[in-house]
């Protein structure tokens, strides 16, 4: 089961994907190569993106360039349609650092907070120990010392 963190990780990288695939088709479209290129170079810079491939319609490779990958990156297609024509198909790859840091930060608060708790609820253990244990043992180790010196008057037994 995903995490909201991952939902939303993966809804952002769904949505890129999907307006990336728009900004292609024109190119694609027209057949600029060059454009293609270009735009895809720009895009991989952002570090979020590693890797992008572009087919054509008849799945020949356009544009194909991977920059690194990396632990749990997640990988997305989509067609490329312009004017209702299917004009090729977009290959994306997103960077799962991302996804990673967001759980390391995740960790990281969820210690800090386990942490704290531990420390604040140390001052309140003792306290109750006091009051329900301790106080309670040195009233009858005085009742037991009186008992012992034979004075049966005093004593709260």
């Amino acid at each position: 089961m995903k995490t909201p963190t991952e939902k939303e990780i993966i809804h952002n990288a769904r949505a890129t994907t999907n307006h990336l695939s728009l900004i292609f088709a024109e190119e694609l479209w027209k057949y600029d190569l060059e454009a293609i290129k270009n735009t895809a170079n720009s895009i991989l810079q952002t570090g979020n993106i590693i890797g992008i491939k572009i087919l054509d319609e008849n799945r020949v490779t356009v544009f194909e360039k991977h920059e690194k990958y990396d632990k749990g990156f997640i990988h997305f297609d989509k067609e490329i349609v312009f004017k209702k024509r299917k004009l090729g198909l977009l290959h994306i790859d997103f960077s799962g650092s991302i996804l990673q840091e967001k759980k390391k930060i995740i960790i990281y608060n969820s210690l800090l907070i386990i942490f704290s708790i531990i420390l604040f609820s140390i001052p309140v253990i003792r306290l109750l120990l006091k009051l329900n244990l301790f106080r309670p043992l040195e009233r009858l180790r005085k009742d037991i010392d009186l008992l012992a010196r034979d004075d049966f008057r005093t004593s709260s037994l």
